[in-house]
């Protein structure tokens, strides 16, 4: 039996650890803003820098070895794929999907970068392919081994990007967003952090990105983080408006 073992590429990862770096520096942002822009801190400018360094401190050790550990699996994890299925294994950590077992092949191009992101659905945790070296041979083998080509769907998307630029001028208007919500309206921003909150929980459980991209072992930490925000969002609604 042939098989054909690819894996990511490192310009894929230097990509990936250039974002992870970009939004290990934005809370900070949001922390300065709090001083400057709630009269509690302002108020009291020792408690304010307090409150930015010991925040940013625990947010930028935490962020450090996410980022170095989203790299490293990266490297650790092989796609092996065969006429009959695709094989995503890292370390003893291996999952399979019968080319039979596939219901979509989800498939979205972003042709100025030449980015491809594709996503394999089946009965088990989908499983998303990207930034791999020749990733258009993976995509022929995947197409060849599905009998139903109807389930095979392909399409353009410029949203699909790793261009730095892009993302700096997107993540600058969203950061952007916080401090106007607080100058205008603290009842304003409070909400936006529920809501952030919550949907950001509800993302992480259901969409499970995690497992989607390295592999299923990490639905645990998946879970985790998501009932940490949930926790996160019940918290702030006991303190502002039950307490």
């Amino acid at each position: 039996m042939s098989v054909l073992v690819f894996q990511h590429s490192e310009k894929a990862i230097s990509q990936r650890k250039e974002i992870l770096r970009l939004l290990q520096w934005l809370l900070p942002i949001i922390f300065v803003a709090f001083v400057f822009l709630l009269p509690e801190m302002r108020r009291n400018i020792f408690q304010g820098i307090m409150f930015v360094g010991i925040g940013t401190l625990i947010f930028e050790i935490e962020f450090y070895f996410i980022w170095r550990f989203i790299t490293n699996r990266m490297r650790q994890i092989k796609f092996s794929v065969t006429p009959e299925f695709i094989e995503r294994s890292a370390n003893k950590s291996v999952e399979r999907i019968n080319f039979n077992e596939i219901r979509s092949l989800q498939i979205v191009e972003n042709p100025t970068e030449h980015l491809i992101v594709a996503t394999i659905s089946s009965h088990k945790a989908p499983m998303t392919l990207s930034g791999i070296d020749d990733i258009e041979i993976l995509l022929d083998q995947l197409k060849n081994g599905i009998v139903d080509k109807s389930i095979i769907h392909r399409k353009t998307s410029k949203f699909v990007t790793y261009n730095l630029t892009r993302l700096i001028i997107w993540m600058a208007i969203a950061v952007g967003v916080v401090p106007l919500m607080l100058y205008l309206d603290k009842t304003v921003f409070l909400i936006f952090e529920l809501l952030l909150f919550l949907f950001s929980g509800l993302f992480i459980i259901i969409y499970r990105p995690l497992t989607r991209t390295l592999g299923s072992s990490h639905r645990i930490l998946e879970l985790v983080m998501g009932i940490v925000l949930e926790l996160c969002f019940v918290g702030m609604i006991y303190l502002v408006y039950i307490r």
